[in-house]
């Protein structure tokens, strides 16, 4: 007995369909940097509607597919304005650093991220310098039997410190 294909197998999946006003407030979002709700202001959908829709896979897609495009299309703008400022830039510094830049896309120099020095020990963030270095070397301890000398207590606190800006205010009314 043959069976009959189509009810036997799973319905074949649809491709899923995006609707002009969704895709559209991507687009907002996606080539005129709006806001979502901006974007769902202008698409004439509710902001809600729009967030619903930004969960689906579909829509995701569709949204870094538009990402992409843009991406791809400011490289060559970058690489151009990267080369404008190599040959007119006033400052030595950025006309250095440019040229760099585009040298390492060519791949005749590697390239750097602008926060490193170079130095492998010394890694910098923002505003922040971490220097990593080898600890001083200590004696180890050795169980031995012996007993050791406890480092001589200070028996008062030293004096208070005061203020720097109330230092400087001193030592000016000190000098006159």
């Amino acid at each position: 007995m043959r069976r009959k294909v189509g009810r036997s197998r799973k319905k074949a999946e649809r491709k899923p369909r995006l609707s002009p006003k969704t895709c559209a407030a991507i687009g907002y979002m996606v080539d005129e940097g709006l806001s979502r709700t901006a974007a769902a202001r202008k698409a004439e959908i509710s902001d809600n509607w729009l967030y619903q829709q930004l969960r689906r896979p579909e829509v995701l897609r569709y949204r870094r597919a538009r990402m992409e495009v843009i991406r791809t299309s400011e490289a060559a703008r970058s690489i151009a304005k990267i080369a404008l400022l190599m040959d007119t830039a006033e400052s030595e510094h950025v006309q250095c650093e440019a040229a760099k830049w585009l040298a390492s896309l060519e791949g005749i120099i590697p390239g750097q991220r602008s926060e490193s020095n170079g130095h492998p020990s010394v890694s910098v963030g923002p505003g922040l310098m971490t220097v990593f270095s080898a600890p001083a070397e200590r004696q180890s301890p050795v169980i031995d039997g012996s007993t050791r000398v406890a480092s001589p207590r200070l028996d008062r606190l030293p004096g208070p410190v005061p203020h720097p800006v109330l230092a400087e205010e001193e030592q000016d009314s000190n000098a006159k």
